[in-house]
């Protein structure tokens, strides 16, 4: 599946400002392939911080929604019934931050011991 992607700046006169507008550039992808770009956020808490990096999906077959908010470690993603979902950036990370307002940092994400069994290369 060929894409077309691609950001430019436009002068807007009425407001002497710069703005930047989605076009579209053509990606290569496979069938099964999805492209997002991603926003990332951090959540710091007394009891800890994590990431949250939202997903604006731009190519791919298998999307189900625009936007998806995934709480991560960097190296280590929740579980998935703390991501959040959304029409845009804002409401997928709204939705994130409701799932996971009352919960423990260390309790959204498996223990390392128990991800690293349950993965698919060992």
């Amino acid at each position: 599946m060929l894409v077309l992607l691609r950001y430019q700046r436009y002068h807007d006169l009425r407001f002497s400002h710069y703005y930047w507008a989605r076009s579209y550039a053509m990606f290569d992808l496979n069938d099964s392939d999805m492209l997002s770009k991603v926003h990332q956020y951090k959540l710091d808490r007394p009891d800890g911080w994590c990431y949250i990096s939202v997903h604006e999906i731009t190519a791919g077959k298998r999307a189900r929604v625009q936007f998806i908010a995934v709480p991560n470690l960097a190296v280590q993603q929740a579980e998935k019934e703390f991501f959040g979902v959304g029409e845009n950036v804002e409401n997928a990370l709204a939705d994130c931050l409701a799932k996971i307002k009352t919960v423990p940092i260390q309790n959204l994400f498996p223990r390392l011991e128990e991800a690293y069994r349950q993965s698919p290369t060992s």
